[in-house]
């Protein structure tokens, strides 16, 4: 399986000068690219070909006015035209929406050769940064690492990228790794059952609180709402003079610019705090070293019609959540198996396998009235779950196909 890294960097004055340079050449060429294809397809229908805007861009470097192109790496500017290729050839074949600009506010990342970049522990080293082209000159390649990383020497790497976040600079790479063998693992499964009172509920009685109840996270969502309000009385300080008519532009000044720094970094904590909030847990569950791991394929876009509870399922990050599970049991060797999304989890009695035609949200128990059995819906859930896991694996091992 493919595993990818990312890694905090700690640049310099000068490796900051250069990475934005990097980033801002990606940005426009990409732009440059997604330009030259909307306007040959509003002429042709047809889209250029990689090959073609290549050639175009050797010719752009040679002007006056483009030619601090020419500081920056080679396969930068050329990924970015593949990039770009890539998303307008989806765009053309009816996948996707028409794809839209780059702008101040898009993330700011560039590609990076792996035949040219070098990995140890602390540095990465990469190209172009230096123009001397002599081995005691090339210290402006080397980029301090947050952190010390092992990656295999002799492994290929997959797409590596340096990213900005809009405070630290990252960098990412993906690259084969074979998957662990678990000596020890479990002849029982694990039942999951996602909810919003808690995140998850698992069969085995271990239960995941919902971290957005907190003390922590709901402090830092105080401060976010202060943050913003505070924002809007100084636009309507600084503009009250003027009418507020459809379109005008607002007078933003340096303390509002702060302020919205300030809420950026509020942001990315308290997404932060809910990311390493979902490894953490799925990270334990892993631990127990299960058979199977059952989750439900539950229809997000479905459940989050309901506006009254839309925001608090948008906040668990159920998909982020089955995800960590997902490659976490591919690379521990642990059978993930989905059930069905219409599969009745809550619905059916664990004891006598009674099914409920209706359950209403506010019913936290479920009461069977066949074999008067009570218990939480919740861990009824995740059991049925469990017990689904089970009933697949026994099919497959029959060799029966699972419908």
């Amino acid at each position: 399986m493919y595993t990818t890294i990312r890694v905090h960097l700690k640049p310099n004055n000068k490796q900051k000068t250069k990475l934005e340079l990097y980033s801002n050449a990606a940005k426009f060429i990409y732009n440059w690219t997604l330009e030259k294809q909307l306007k040959h397809y509003a002429e042709t229908k047809r889209f250029l070909k990689n090959g073609d805007l290549r050639k175009e861009l050797t010719v752009l470097k040679r002007t006056e006015e483009f030619k601090w192109l020419q500081d920056v790496d080679n396969n930068v500017p050329k990924q970015a035209i593949k990039d770009c290729c890539e998303v307008f050839l989806n765009y053309y074949n009816g996948n996707i929406a028409k794809p839209k600009f780059k702008n101040s506010n898009s993330k700011k990342s560039f590609y990076q050769d792996p035949l040219k970049l070098k990995i140890t522990e602390s540095y990465i080293k990469v190209a172009k940064f230096a123009k001397n082209t002599k081995a005691n000159k090339q210290k402006l390649n080397w980029i301090r690492l947050g952190e010390k990383v092992n990656v295999p020497k002799d492994t290929p790497l997959c797409n590596p990228r340096i990213i900005y976040d809009g405070k630290y600079w990252y960098f990412t790479v993906s690259f084969l790794q074979e998957s662990l063998v678990n000596a020890k693992q479990n002849n029982k499964g694990i039942g999951i059952d996602l909810g919003v009172k808690n995140l998850a509920i698992c069969s085995d009685g271990v239960t995941y609180s919902n971290i957005n109840k907190s003390g922590t996270v709901c402090k830092l969502k105080d401060k976010i709402k202060h943050t913003q309000r505070k924002i809007q009385r100084k636009y309507f300080i600084n503009n009250k003079n003027q009418p507020f008519t459809k379109g005008r532009k607002l007078h933003k000044t340096s303390n509002i610019s702060k302020l919205d720094k300030y809420l950026k970094d509020l942001y990315k904590r308290l997404y932060n705090i809910r990311v390493n909030y979902l490894h953490q847990a799925t990270a334990n569950i892993i631990k127990n070293n299960p058979k199977f791991i059952v989750l439900e394929d539950i229809s997000i876009k479905g459940i989050i019609k309901n506006n009254k509870y839309s925001k608090y399922i948008l906040e668990q990050n159920w998909h982020k959540f089955r995800w960590y599970i997902e490659y976490k049991c591919l690379k521990n060797n642990i059978q993930f198996i989905l059930a069905d999304k219409w599969f009745p989890s809550t619905k059916k009695c664990i004891k006598c396998g009674n099914i409920k035609e209706f359950i209403h949200i506010k019913e936290r128990d479920y009461i069977c009235y066949s074999c008067g059995n009570i218990i939480d819906r919740d861990i009824q859930a995740s059991l049925n779950l469990e017990e689904y896991g089970e009933k697949q694996l026994t099919l497959v091992n029959k060799n029966i196909p699972i419908r």
